[in-house]
């Protein structure tokens, strides 16, 4: 199936907001030396996302690639959900944070969240930049998403201010000291 069909901006109706609150230390966008958040529908004022539009022939096997992709590890919770997209209002499947499962969290403090996305560092690249690319791709799409773009603001000055207490002699150019394990306090 060609992914890039059948794609629709919806609004998700009182579902959750994307909040920064799974924590990988996987390799994903983060290890666990280097540990960072991933994004997951947590309880909020709701928000505005993507529906994939699923031809009938092929619901069993895209469900399978879906919950292959989303339920890697405990944290996330498979639900149907109404969600409108345009004036229709639908049924979409959706994965909303799972706060039964220890591994959520959901009372993280804002401070620790923009440490974490600020150091969290995997193979395919940051945390930091997994944010940014979200961004911009929601952007694209024409989905604004203020609470993240703000973070990532926050993420960068913290980055920046980090690097240049950190930095040998104040030389911003210098490469920072690797940070300690934010998972660890």
């Amino acid at each position: 199936m060609d992914r890039s069909c059948g794609i629709q901006h919806c609004a998700l109706a009182r579902c959750g907001a994307r909040r920064l609150i799974l924590p990988d230390d996987k390799g994903e966008r983060s290890t666990k030396e280097t540990p960072g958040p991933m994004a997951a529908l947590n309880h909020g004022e709701g928000g505005h996302g993507l529906a994939f539009r699923i031809q009938a022939d092929e619901i069993e096997t895209e469900t399978e690639i879906l919950f292959r992709r989303e339920i890697i590890r405990p944290g996330s919770l498979p639900i149907l959900h109404p969600v409108h997209v345009g004036t229709r209002r639908v049924s979409a499947l959706i994965f909303v944070a799972d706060h039964a499962e220890p591994v959520i969290l959901g009372d993280i403090s804002h401070d620790r969240q923009l440490r974490y996305i600020a150091t969290g560092s995997g193979l395919p690249g940051s945390s930091c930049d997994d944010l940014a690319s979200t961004i911009d791709y929601f952007q694209k799409s024409g989905i604004q998403d203020a609470h993240c773009a703000t973070l990532l603001c926050e993420v960068d000055a913290c980055i920046a201010d980090t690097t240049a207490e950190l930095s040998p002699l104040g030389n911003p150019d210098a490469p920072a000291p690797r940070a300690a394990n934010p998972w660890d306090h």
